[in-house]
């Protein structure tokens, strides 16, 4: 049923490349960000954007990068959302309050430079990392991973994605 992820290389799968330069790579301080996440949801949230900031404005300067990939860092408070149970079977989820949500402050703040973002957390690319005070979520399977994250930065990169064809369009020859 799960059918392995075809590859992103020249000649299969999106036939297309990852080109990684050194210059592009930015690494938050260590002693800021534990610092920036010890602290209160909201403030630690607005901390670590204000961190991942400085590091995009340097990117900015830099022409070339196409795709700006953020590691959501590990000790970052997730924030639970409330949820009502109504009589009826569906569930109402609220929305995080706005300062406590790591990925739309990011975002929002990010558009400035119209860069567009990929926020992945750890356990995406490393199946052995087990938050330790994160409930536990349902994972997809390593090949539907790597599928959603290479397709996102695909068409974040400018590429369109390809689809199976529908059955009122004709075939190729």
């Amino acid at each position: 049923m799960y059918l392995p992820f075809p590859g992103f290389e020249p000649t299969t799968g999106f036939h297309s490349t990852f080109e990684f330069d050194g210059r592009f790579e930015r690494k938050l301080r260590e002693r800021y960000l534990t610092r920036a996440t010890s602290r209160t949801t909201g403030t630690a949230v607005k901390d670590t954007v204000n961190l991942s900031m400085e590091q995009l404005a340097a990117l900015h300067e830099e022409p070339s990068c196409d795709v700006v990939l953020v590691a959501r860092p590990d000790n970052l408070a997730e924030h639970q959302a409330r949820t009502d149970k109504p009589p009826c079977r569906w569930r109402r989820t609220s929305l995080p309050p706005l300062a406590e949500d790591f990925r739309a402050q990011l975002k929002a703040e990010a558009m400035r430079y119209r860069q567009p973002l990929q926020i992945i957390r750890r356990t995406t690319w490393d199946p052995t990392y087990k938050p330790a005070d994160e409930r536990e979520r349902g994972t997809q399977d390593a090949a539907t991973k790597a599928w959603n994250l290479h397709a996102a930065l695909y068409y974040k990169a400018g590429g369109v994605p390809w689809r199976l064809p529908r059955q009122s369009e004709p075939s190729a020859p």
